[in-house]
């Protein structure tokens, strides 16, 4: 049997770090979005495991990557007999950008073994939580509140009228650096409540680690000074830990004009319009 399979991007609409907790990790405030971008996953029965990397950002997928990760876990806890899949990938999102590639494609395939019914709903949510922050997010479609470790609070929907541009300048960045350098916390979770539209959010938010990437890359200034400096951009901000930042425009022509002046500018960026989903 073969499966084909689409695995989306998420972007950070706010990131607010509430704590540090004892083992290390964070306590998390942030609402997170889909968005149209997306690996691809192919995956095939086989007589062995094997998975291979492909497209524009393979490369820079180390020997670690997600997926074994994902089923050696699997087979440690016992949850599949075996591991005898082929899996390709097609890297479309860009590694270490914030963008969230890595979790979505463990999802992903999560979802592809309850589907065939090799494991159920609460194993899929257990081996989430257990792997990584943002895979819990991705088991399902709808953007969602999000506390803790990465623990869906409620899953909501998002008023928008405004287009999207994602810039990556090719700097990957590590998630767990970046937490560790961070010092800003929050006192309280932001007042969410369902009547706000995508502006009321983004007014009164920010992402608490764009200090922490700014002060290990510099480099990432440049892409904070592009939107800031672009009088058509309504709002901006990095998405996750970096290095990734999103532009909000109200027009697909402002959006059009953003993207012409930074391929002239900084033809070494990836930039991609995108919608949320």
């Amino acid at each position: 049997m073969t499966a084909l399979i689409k695995s989306y991007a998420k972007i950070n609409l706010f990131l607010h770090i509430i704590d540090r907790l004892e083992n290390g990790y964070h306590d998390l405030d942030t609402i997170i979005s889909r968005i149209n971008l997306y690996d691809e996953i192919k995956i095939q029965d086989g007589n062995n495991f094997s998975v291979r990397y492909e497209g524009k950002f393979s490369p820079m997928i180390n020997v670690n990557d997600n997926v074994t990760l994902l089923f050696n876990y699997l087979i440690e806890k016992d949850l599949i007999k075996n591991k005898n899949y082929n899996i390709t990938v097609i890297k479309n999102i860009p590694v270490g950008s914030g963008l969230g590639g890595g979790s979505s494609n463990i999802a992903a395939i999560l979802n592809y073994l309850k589907k065939t019914n090799i494991l159920c709903d609460s194993q899929c949510i257990h081996v989430a939580r257990a792997l990584g922050s943002d895979i819990e997010f991705f088991l399902e479609d709808e953007p969602a509140k999000i506390h803790g470790r990465g623990i869906v609070e409620t899953r909501i929907k998002i008023l928008s009228d405004m287009y999207f541009l994602i810039v990556y300048p090719n700097i990957l960045l590590s998630t767990k650096k970046i937490f560790s350098k961070n010092k800003k916390y929050r006192a309280q979770k932001f007042d969410y409540n369902e009547q706000m539209t995508l502006k009321n959010i983004l007014l009164y938010t920010a992402n608490d680690l764009e200090d922490s990437a700014l002060s290990d890359q510099t480099e990432i200034q440049s892409v904070k000074n592009f939107f800031q400096n672009d009088q058509n951009c309504q709002f901006s901000r990095m998405t996750g830990s970096g290095s990734a930042f999103f532009g909000c425009y109200q027009s697909r022509r402002d959006l059009e004009e953003a993207i012409s002046i930074l391929n002239n500018e900084q033809p070494s960026w990836w930039a991609y319009k995108v919608e949320l989903i």
